[in-house]
């Protein structure tokens, strides 16, 4: 829980700072500030979220089975998998 708490808040000082910085350039910058960092968070929320909707089904039956933390691992490697092999042809591009 650590970890996540520090690297979210580590993203939230970077956003902070570079806002209190783009203020003090030309006008509009703190908008275009604000698109891009919203346009980095689109690929994480669109394939996080789909991860997180694949892999819950699975990670439910292994903790309501009591499974070890190997066979939910297992459910998250494949959901991962899966949304590996749907963002290939977008990434390979079309002949």
């Amino acid at each position: 829980m650590v970890p996540a708490t520090l690297g979210l808040a580590a993203t939230q000082v970077n956003l902070l700072v570079s806002t209190i910085i783009a203020s003090l350039l030309a006008q509009g910058s703190v908008s275009w500030l604000s698109y891009a960092f919203r346009l980095m968070q689109l690929p994480i929320g669109v394939f996080g979220v789909a991860l997180a909707t694949v892999s819950l089904p699975a990670l439910s039956r292994a903790a309501v089975d009591r499974r070890p933390a190997g066979a939910q691992g297992n459910a998250v490697g494949d959901a991962a998998a899966g949304v590996r092999a749907h963002r290939c042809p977008p990434r390979c591009g079309s002949p």
